[in-house]
């Protein structure tokens, strides 16, 4: 009764979840003995290597489906299939009935998709990009593992190719539930800003990065110095045990939560705070520092006054709604 088995090789979107070993071997074999047919998925896992993670582990789904990342972001997509899929659809279609096969529309040929998905073929979807991309992505995820263990956090890294990513966990997510209720949304909300305020903007969801061509091991330091001292305060782990923290929260394990930074080390949101490192892009980008951000309600910040000077906690806020979800944050 079931026609085809739609699935990501890897999980993604809830964070990265790796497959246990024999999974998709095991969906190739059920869907076989059953007469499904098997999709994979690879919109993230292309990140796997040049054959995304069918390729790179010797999958052997029926069909394959890209979507917008063969083409940089561009709206686009792909299909392909085995070639006995191709010869059932031989079989099944008169040419008289061709141009109802779901291919045809307005984006259809588009030039600029076509010239995108070009460009990414040619220049990122290649053995030699990834020989750049992969070891940088491993030297990203080191760097976060150190600051982990410096501190004692019981929080976790997890590679997947030219990406990765750290999750508030102690052992990696086993399924896609195991990862939503490790996930700390004010905790992640810190730890972008704090990056952001430092000229270093993540993914705008987890706490993930994804090397490109065209980063450095100057942006991958810069991530992992700005992690460090993230992590820390005067050399030491920077903790708190209230009943605000993770452990509390989401009954996970305790993890590091960062505390506002002490007023000798307090930066404004300002160029000045821009200036520490300067610009990294891991998968990211160049950012311009920004003057106004959103952050979480519980944290505290050493913000610039009117005048531009810097001093103790604000003790006057503006409370204003949050454009995601009307959730109310504070403005600092």
């Amino acid at each position: 009764d079931v026609a085809a088995i739609l699935v990501e090789p890897a999980l993604t979107n809830i964070g990265i979840v790796l497959p246990d070993p024999g999974y998709n071997e095991g969906l190739r074999e059920l869907a076989t003995r059953y007469g499904a047919l098997l999709v994979n998925d690879e919109t993230h896992t292309i990140c796997a290597g040049p054959g995304g993670y069918t390729g790179t582990h010797g999958l052997e789904p029926d069909l394959l489906v890209i979507g917008k990342s063969i083409g940089g972001g561009i709206p686009c997509g792909i299909f392909g299939f085995s070639q006995e899929i191709a010869d059932r659809i031989t079989r099944s279609i008169e040419l008289e009935d061709i141009d109802v096969g779901g291919i045809g529309g307005t984006l259809a040929g588009n030039g600029l998709s076509m010239a995108a998905m070009k460009a990414t073929l040619e220049h990122v979807m290649t053995a030699e990009a990834f020989a750049h991309m992969v070891p940088l992505a491993d030297a990203w995820a080191d760097g976060v593992q150190a600051g982990i263990d410096a501190v004692g956090a019981d929080w976790h890294v997890t590679r997947l190719g030219a990406r990765a990513e750290y999750n508030f966990s102690g052992r990696p997510s086993h399924d896609g539930q195991e990862a939503h209720d490790a996930d700390d949304f004010e905790l992640q909300q810190y730890l972008h800003l704090y990056a952001l305020n430092r000229g270093i903007l993540l993914t705008p969801f987890h706490n993930m990065a994804l090397m490109s061509p065209a980063t450095t091991t100057a942006d991958v330091e810069a991530h992992t110095t700005m992690f460090g001292e993230c992590l820390t305060r005067d050399g030491r782990p920077n903790r708190v045990a209230t009943p605000g923290d993770h452990s509390a929260r989401s009954r996970g394990p305790v993890g590091v939560t960062p505390l506002a930074p002490s007023r000798s080390s307090a930066s404004s949101t300002t160029s000045a705070a821009y200036n520490g490192h300067g610009p990294c892009s891991l998968g990211t980008q160049r950012v311009r520092p920004p003057t106004r951000v959103w952050a979480p309600q519980r944290a505290v910040s050493h913000v610039s006054s009117g005048d531009g000077s810097t001093g103790a906690p604000t003790r006057t806020v503006r409370r204003l709604r949050s454009p995601r979800a009307g959730a109310r944050r504070r403005l600092v």
